[in-house]
């Protein structure tokens, strides 16, 4: 730490001198933010209301203050587990401007009796960082006391709780109490433990300092009795913000004046340039407050939102798991991330299969073939979209990589998939391999499918008939979900899951409204004849909502699509859990995206490109593109070839008619799946 002589002590004092007067120059007088709020509220309020208003502050102006109070009534005290031996960490160094600014803080702290010179032998570092103002806002590191210290449990109330106020509100006011720990007296046996160094000084805390283990729990303890008992439905205090919300003008300055005789008399003070008075929206706790309802804060948001996209695979190369990490199953993000790094050096390994390493030699001899990026594309009628060719030896490797990634699909679908972007030689016979040979898929799926012919109602556009069901029960999730309420759209095949804690009419209208919030309004919507479904609270909810509710005809539970997607979701949550049952929920969304990014024989695309008309996205839409873009098509044409999709696979289902079961010979030491409630 640099040293300071006798003659530069004195042009230094002289500079702190300075530095305070033009920083109290700068600092605006409580008249001067009086006229403020006055002013931004004359537009909101009638001069009755403004008058009172104003009349309220001044009658309370001892309470506003930009130095902390002293908090009447607690003194905190630091509780040890153990005996703490001497210690002094070494002080961080403070830039040479800085070093002005910190002094006049010290000094103003030793006037207000905040600090006070110490003799302590448990010295900690004092930290200064600096506000987007240029100010230094000083905290203390106390991570090596607070091995020492007892925790302390009292803790916020739940943002829900601070948030449920909020509904309904005619008047919205936040309060910021000035330097909040700083108002929390601090036992003269504890002063010892929170002592710092400055500039070869030592001082110690009378206040609860910022940094240390039991700091917010000394502030909850000191604001229990801040909250007036009459106005506890009105006033909330999440920290050391304190949100009024009150139903008029008229009730919120009776609910300002119960907390303004609250603060006056336990000695809190607040920070009047900071408090907001009375706005039509504020931001707290990550949302915006209005009289409208709540909001995301955009700000708050914006680096997810603007998080810039991937454009080459050495940007992607960073994070290669990429899409869906936390949610994917271990084993599928390890899968996606080897099949990232196989296609990050896709032109390496074309160029060690002699075959590829021809054709890229000469391939102006070999018109269906294209090199961009050093990567070879082939394109065998010019009427797909050009794809990336993978050597033999590797494409077995990204089969079953792709298979596990998209939750285990079947053959044709795992097909597809693989024809978007790549393409070999056989490589349906290769997928059929592949797939036929998972022993995952042997253990949780059916040996075959059986298609019945079965009529079900026929939809002109997107959103026009849903069918519905309940799954379930499922070993409660840590929420206390048990059960998954099945949307699916007759026309686009979309699904939507929703989770529930029962299997009532209640739980199934609340999600049948997030599903029209999401996606629209349905003409009608078709269930099973359920008690929670045949109930006049559900066929109510449906008419006020503009749907009108059907059933399907009494034991035949088949004519609802959702029943066939109840298959495919216990198929895949066997394969996501395994023996964690309990774990379903937590792969819920991962199932939802996998049903509708993957390609449904029905509709002949995806249920993303038939309801969205949008691509679904992949993991390697990073890759190269080799060709120009192909015109997009309209809405209106997607569902006009939806609609054909549709009528070409009933014809083939009428022509083929149902699949009888197979009788299957089982021997000795094979494999079966055993239904059993106990073994």
């Amino acid at each position: 730490m640099k040293s300071y002589s006798d003659c530069e002590i004195s042009p230094m004092i002289m500079k702190i001198n300075n530095l305070r007067s033009s920083h109290e120059n700068n600092r605006h007088t409580f008249e001067e933010l009086v006229t403020q709020h006055e002013h931004r509220l004359k537009n909101t309020m009638t001069p009755d209301q403004l008058s009172s208003f104003i009349t309220l502050i001044q009658e309370y102006r001892d309470i506003f203050s930009n130095d902390p109070g002293l908090i009447k009534g607690y003194e905190h005290k630091i509780e040890l587990s153990q005996e703490v031996p001497p210690f002094k960490i070494p002080a961080y160094p403070l830039k040479p401007q800085q070093i002005p600014k910190a002094q006049a803080i010290i000094q103003k702290w030793l006037n207000l009796g905040i600090i006070r010179r110490s003799a302590s032998c448990h010295v900690s570092p004092l930290v200064f960082v600096e506000k987007k103002n240029g100010d230094l806002r000083p905290c203390l590191d106390g991570r090596h006391i607070n091995k020492y210290i007892k925790p302390q449990f009292e803790c916020p109330r739940r943002q829900e709780e601070i948030l449920a106020m909020c509904q309904d509100v005619g008047a919205i006011s936040i309060l910021d109490m000035s330097s909040s720990f700083l108002q929390v007296e601090l036992s003269r046996d504890s002063c010892k433990y929170v002592a710092f160094n400055f500039l070869g000084k030592i001082y110690e805390f009378t206040r609860v300092p910022f940094g240390l283990k039991t700091s917010l729990s000394a502030l909850l303890r000191t604001l229990d009795n801040l909250i007036p008992e009459d106005f506890g439905s009105n006033i909330g205090a999440y920290v050391d913000d304190i949100g009024i919300f009150s139903k008029s003008i008229a009730d919120h300055l009776l609910h300002l004046r119960a907390l303004f005789q609250r603060c006056r008399e336990l000695g809190v003070h607040l920070n009047l340039e900071k408090c907001n008075f009375m706005k039509e929206e504020l931001p707290m706790l990550g949302l915006i407050i209005s009289k409208s309802g709540l909001r995301i804060d955009e700000d708050k948001v914006a680096a997810i939102s603007q998080f810039p996209t991937p454009i080459n695979i050495h940007v992607l190369s960073q994070n290669p798991s990429g899409e869906n990490k936390l949610s994917r199953p271990e084993a599928i993000v390890n899968a996606m991330s080897s099949a990232f790094q196989m296609l990050m050096k896709i032109d390496k390994l074309q160029d060690r299969d002699p075959d590829i390493k021809e054709i890229k030699d000469n391939i102006d001899q070999y018109p269906q073939y294209r090199i961009k990026k050093g990567i070879l594309f082939q394109n065998k009628n010019y009427r797909e979209s050009w794809k990336i060719v993978i050597p033999p030896d590797n494409i077995f490797q990204l089969i079953k990589l792709i298979h596990e990634y998209y939750l285990h699909v079947g053959i044709h679908k795992t097909f597809r998939l693989m024809s978007e972007k790549f393409t070999c030689p056989r490589l349906r016979f290769k997928v059929l391999q592949v797939v036929q040979g998972c022993h995952t898929c042997q253990i949780n799926k059916p040996g075959k499918t059986i298609i019945l012919k079965v009529s079900t109602i026929n939809s002109q556009r997107s959103v026009e008939t849903v069918y519905v069901d309940y799954l379930g029960p499922y070993p409660a999730s840590s929420l206390g979900y048990k059960y998954i309420l099945v949307f699916v759209n007759s026309f686009s095949r979309l699904v939507r899951l929703y989770p529930t804690k029962n299997a009532n009419s209640r739980e199934a209208i609340r999600s049948l409204k997030k599903f029209v919030n999401e996606l629209g309004t349905p003409r009608r919507i078709l269930s099973d004849n359920g008690t929670h479904f045949r109930t006049s609270t559900w066929t109510n909810a449906a008419a006020d909502l503009g749907i009108t509710a059907h059933f399907t005809a009494v034991r035949r539970p088949q004519q609802n699509l959702a029943e066939r997607v109840n298959n495919e979701v216990v198929k895949h949550i066997r394969i996501c859990t395994g023996t964690a049952q309990q774990k379903w929920f937590s792969h819920l969304q991962d199932i939802q995206n996998n049903m509708n990014y993957t390609y449904n024989s029905t509709i002949g695309m995806t249920p993303c490109e038939a309801h969205f008309n949008r691509p679904p996205p992949r993991p390697w839409e990073i890759l190269p593109i080799c060709g120009g873009s192909t015109e997009p098509k309209t809405m209106e044409d997607r569902i006009k070839e939806v609609k054909a999709n549709i009528a070409r696979y009933e014809r083939k289902v009428v022509s083929k008619g149902p699949i009888p079961k197979a009788n299957y010979g089982f021997r000795i030491d094979d494999l079966v799946l055993v239904k059993a409630k106990y073994m």
